[in-house]
């Protein structure tokens, strides 16, 4: 229910303001009934305002001129019908070598107009405090798509390593009509704690991000190596209208099992975050090397809450290294457990496969509760080695299955790929429809002889079958393809 109020709220003070929601990055219903629950909002990304659905992703391997692994993000447009073959390449103002500007993107409506926004990191900026500090790019839409000018963002406190901008996630924790920002820092020493890792808040009250971050977020004990911020997501996990933030720390240590991995709760009651996190979420079985909270998203599985799914994928599988898993914090009464109650497997875990990297959910099989979709970018297919896969678990009946549904592929498997390392979804095909579409990110493909150049495919929605297809329907590939861009190795959340 507080879902369906924030959203209420979202689009009242969006009319009083003389903006309108069409083009704005909110939530909205695709379900047919009203009954349904809020599982049914979903991001819709549009950047030029038109009503149809975009697409942003980050080659952070792009090189610029001489500048090395400088970075670059590439957006495709929707045509009404299917995303546009051809980019829109947004670079940094000053690209250096090293800044691997697009690692991660998110969305959000930050000024308040008729148009999505898109915030980019670059964890390996050099700033006046030395080496790979880290910085954040926000590029405003328009009538025209995003402009080319930005606005920097950095932390208060910049420091050699941080790697600030690693993952990104934006919602409104404010209560208001504009969208807030999280950036992580995982490379951040806490004292003396190396790497213990931290996040930064970017409130928005105003319509206007500040230049600096002005809250830290750290762990009730941050250790060396946490690798606290690796990823991290903004949602409404609480019976109001005030964002809370869940971040991941592979590298956490439980008791004296190495790299089990966790993740870190922050309550919201009133619009501000604690700088302490309030809760430690870990799975049923952690195990050495589980790297459990690499990756995270969230979806309405079943409830008028927000679920959480937290990908771990060093998991070992009985004997089976590096298979993977995804680990299920349900929300059934306006709370996650501390604890995973479910795990998610592929139906054939091999060695290596790394299930777990990269989560993504929506509806795709249009009954209205999510369905969830888990990348293995170190799948090999047959002899294949790392080609990558991604698997699907359609939820129905308050339930997900805890082996998957569907396997998906490229429609040019080659050894390398890495398949799976990036997912989104979205109405790229027609926004009139209960139905999302998949885009996956292959960042080690090889484009003819390009080594490396990175690619997407795009998995458009079937209204006859109610999945899937099994294979990519379209591959999006960047107008100037070069070595080692690995163009998908991030998309927009």
């Amino acid at each position: 229910m507080r879902r369906i109020m924030g959203m209420i709220t979202l689009l009242t003070v969006l009319l009083l303001t003389g903006a309108r929601p069409a083009g704005a990055q909110v939530r909205l219903s695709v379900g047919a009934e009203p009954n349904l629950a809020a599982s049914t909002f979903v991001f819709r990304t549009d950047f030029n305002g038109d009503g149809f659905a975009d697409l942003a992703m980050g080659a952070p391997g792009e090189d610029l001129g001489s500048a090395i692994d400088a970075g670059a993000v590439n957006v495709f447009y929707s045509t009404g019908t299917r995303l546009a073959s051809g980019s829109q390449a947004l670079v940094q103002g000053n690209p250096e070598a090293g800044d691997r500007f697009g690692a991660a993107l998110a969305v959000g409506n930050f000024n308040g107009d008729n148009f999505t926004d898109l915030a980019v990191g670059a964890p390996g900026e050099d700033l006046f405090a030395g080496a790979d500090a880290g910085a954040v790019n926000v590029f405003f839409g328009s009538s025209r798509g995003l402009g080319p000018s930005s606005q920097l963002l950095r932390q208060d406190h910049q420091e050699t390593g941080d790697h600030f901008g690693a993952t990104l996630s934006a919602e409104r924790i404010t209560d208001d009509a504009f969208f807030d920002l999280v950036v992580g820092a995982p490379g951040e020493n806490v004292g003396g704690i190396v790497d213990a890792g931290a996040a930064n808040v970017f409130p928005n009250r105003i319509g206007t991000l500040s230049s600096f971050s002005t809250k830290t977020l750290l762990q009730g004990n941050p250790e060396a190596g946490d690798r606290f911020g690796t990823d991290l997501v903004a949602d409404f996990f609480t019976a109001d209208t005030f964002a809370e933030v869940v971040v991941g720390a592979p590298g956490e240590n439980v008791g004296g099992i190495v790299d089990a991995g966790a993740a870190n709760g922050f309550t919201n009651t009133t619009g501000v975050l604690p700088g302490t996190s309030t809760q430690t979420l870990l799975q049923d079985n952690p195990e050495a090397g589980d790297q459990f909270g690499a990756a995270l998203t969230t979806g309405g599985f079943g409830s008028f809450f927000t679920d959480l799914v937290i990908g771990a994928p060093g998991e070992n599988v009985g004997g089976i290294v590096d298979a993977g898993a995804a680990n299920f914090f349900p929300d059934r009464s306006a709370s996650l457990p501390t604890v995973s109650t479910q795990t998610f497997l592929q139906d054939n875990p091999e060695p290596g496969d790394h299930f777990g990297a990269a989560l993504t959910a929506g509806p795709f099989n249009g009954v209205g509760l999510h369905d969830l979709v888990v990348g293995a970018p170190g799948e090999n297919v047959g002899s294949i080695v790392d080609a990558g896969a991604a698997n699907v678990f359609y939820g129905g009946d308050d339930a997900v299955p805890s082996v998957s549904d569907q396997t998906l592929l490229q429609d040019n498997v080659e050894a390398g790929d890495r398949f799976g390392a990036a997912l989104t979804v979205g109405f790229f095909s027609d926004p009139s429809q209960s139905f999302v579409d998949l885009a996956v990110g292959a960042p080690g493909e090889n484009v003819g002889a390009t080594v490396d150049a990175g690619a997407a495919n795009v998995f458009y929605h079937t209204t006859s079958s109610g999945r899937l297809p099994g294979t990519s329907d379209q591959t999006l590939l960047q107008s100037s393809i070069e070595t080692g861009d690995q163009l998908g190795a991030a998309m927009q959340r």
